[in-house]
């Protein structure tokens, strides 16, 4: 009978060794979810974010510039 190598006996120990387990599939199912609702909202969402900024950015100059010029 061919005697285990004791160099192997960590790696049985770790590979039988099931903390973090849930946590990692945790994590997993929370990435499964999100990656896709952050694919639609950087796809779908996006342009109307962004357009929404710069309106606002817009208005935020227009504001600026008539208060440098004693308007408001």
């Amino acid at each position: 009978m061919i005697r285990p190598c004791r160099l192997w006996q960590p790696v049985r120990a770790f590979h039988r060794d099931e903390k973090g387990a849930l946590t990692l599939e945790t994590v997993l199912i929370v990435g499964a979810i999100a990656a896709p609702l952050l694919v639609f909202i950087l796809r779908f969402g996006w342009p109307r974010i962004r357009m929404l900024f710069e309106s606002g950015l817009d208005g935020l100059h227009e504001e600026a510039d008539r208060v440098r010029e004693g308007i408001g």
